[in-house]
This record gives structure tokens, C-alpha cells and sequence, in this order.
């Protein structure tokens, strides 16, 4: 199995959750594998975080271009709420913004 095929649980998080923007939104049984397609160790980080979970939930419950926006907007403060530096937070929110919208739920 890769490792980006690696189911996680939103409830597996829920007290980091809860504390993030967004993360009260999730339901206990969301399933998510992080940030799709992207492998658990990336530079030696550790890509599943629950900012990655609420992201993944975002574009589950989809929208039109100002959800979209919104749902990248809310992983990069996410981000650094986990206390990722500006750059690698950067980095991360560049790659869903720019390869996301395939991924986005555009069909509500």
C-alpha cells in the first residue's frame, strides 16, 4: 500500500481539530487519506495533519470558485496555526491551489 493511500479518521484528531477554523465542521466518521495524493512523508513532514483533514473536508462539500478559494485560504491559516513556518505552509497551499481543482467537489 502507499503510504498515500492511508485512510484517516477525523475522529483520530478531534481535540486538534475542534481547535482549528473549520474543524468543529467534521464529522467523527470523515475518512480521508490526508492530502490526496500527496505521500505521509514529504521533506520529512508529516503531511496528515488536521489542517489536511478539514482541507479534504472542504473539498468533499465542494462549492463553487469562492468555496474552492475559501477551503485553500482556511489550510494555509490552518497551517500555520499547527506552527508550520511560512514557507513550507506556502508551499503546501501553492500545490492545492494550483492541482486542487481536480479534486474539488464541483457539484453542489
Amino acid at each position: 500500500m502507499a503510504p498515500w493511500d492511508k485512510t484517516v479518521v477525523a475522529r483520530d484528531f478531534r481535540a486538534v481539530l475542534d481547535t482549528l477554523e473549520g474543524g468543529k465542521s467534521v464529522p467523527d466518521s470523515f475518512e480521508c487519506n490526508g492530502n490526496t495524493f500527496v505521500p505521509e512523508q514529504y521533506f520529512n513532514l508529516t503531511v496528515t495533519t488536521p489542517a489536511g483533514i478539514i482541507h479534504d473536508w472542504d473539498y468533499n462539500v465542494g462549492g463553487m470558485w469562492q468555496e474552492f478559494r475559501a477551503a485553500n485560504a482556511r489550510y494555509y491559516r490552518n497551517l500555520r496555526a499547527l506552527g508550520f513556518r511560512s514557507p513550507f505552509a506556502w508551499l503546501r497551499w501553492a500545490a492545492v491551489s494550483s492541482v486542487g481543482a481536480m479534486h474539488f467537489n464541483w457539484e453542489r
